[in-house]
């Protein structure tokens, strides 16, 4: 799903990871799924909605400033572990990149209906993800049913997750170890939560959906994914 963005960019996991904030940001504007009549309100929703997603949700403004530019990410993201973090409104490169989010948000809406395909959409490729995968007896769908219809989290029990990133990638599918902000070797702190298991947490991954993808993409990653069940569980 994320090779095509490899293709264009030659970055697939800063690409898809980039994509997912502006995405959340759409969720959280509430304005993806009905009509822009006044630009203006609408760029004042989209920004408000990224400031309050910085302001209150640490994984999302850790995830945002992991992909700052260098010198932007050294000045500001050990502050910004910190719940009393204030947004450094008056830095202008800060303000810079974050008018590059709303900017993103605001294509992805664009994109989103000139396709017709909005988050219900995505919501229904996640549903037929969830779907296919229950033929697989080995695998944990970490993601609750309520989560964001973009990202599913899954593991393959007894089977870590680089493993199987590695053997997607051979397959042409780019997906991610874990969940955004793991640090490496230690589990996902946010599957941990869910589960309650540190070997399942070790073992996850997750799948990225977009406006973009399609259902012949879910059905070639069902393929893909099966060929590599087969191989790493026998």
């Amino acid at each position: 799903m994320s090779a095509r963005i490899q293709a264009q960019t030659g970055a697939a996991i800063r690409a898809c990871t980039f994509h997912s904030l502006g995405l959340e940001i759409c969720r959280s504007s509430t304005i993806a799924n009905r009509p822009i009549i006044d630009e203006n309100v609408a760029n004042k929703a989209i920004k408000a909605a990224f400031d309050q997603l910085l302001a209150t949700s640490i994984p999302y403004r850790l995830l945002a400033f992991k992909l700052m530019p260098k010198h932007l990410g050294e000045k500001y993201a050990a502050a910004a572990r910190l719940e009393n973090f204030r947004l450094p409104v008056k830095d202008y490169d800060f303000n810079q990149y974050a008018q590059h989010l709303v900017d993103t948000a605001k294509t992805i809406i664009q994109q989103m209906r000139s396709n017709n395909i909005n988050v219900d959409g995505m919501r229904a490729l996640n549903r037929q993800l969830r779907e296919g995968l229950k033929a697989f007896p080995e695998v944990v769908i970490n993601s609750p049913e309520n989560a964001i219809p973009h990202i599913l989290n899954l593991s393959v029990e007894n089977v870590k997750g680089t493993v199987f990133q590695r053997e997607l990638d051979a397959e042409g599918v780019c997906v991610s170890v874990k969940s955004a902000c793991s640090s490496d070797g230690l589990p996902s702190r946010a599957v941990f939560a869910v589960s309650h298991d540190r070997r399942n947490a070790l073992s996850s991954w997750r799948i990225s959906l977009s406006h973009l993808t399609t259902e012949q993409e879910i059905t070639d990653f069902m393929q893909a994914f099966d060929a590599c069940y087969n191989a790493l569980t026998q």
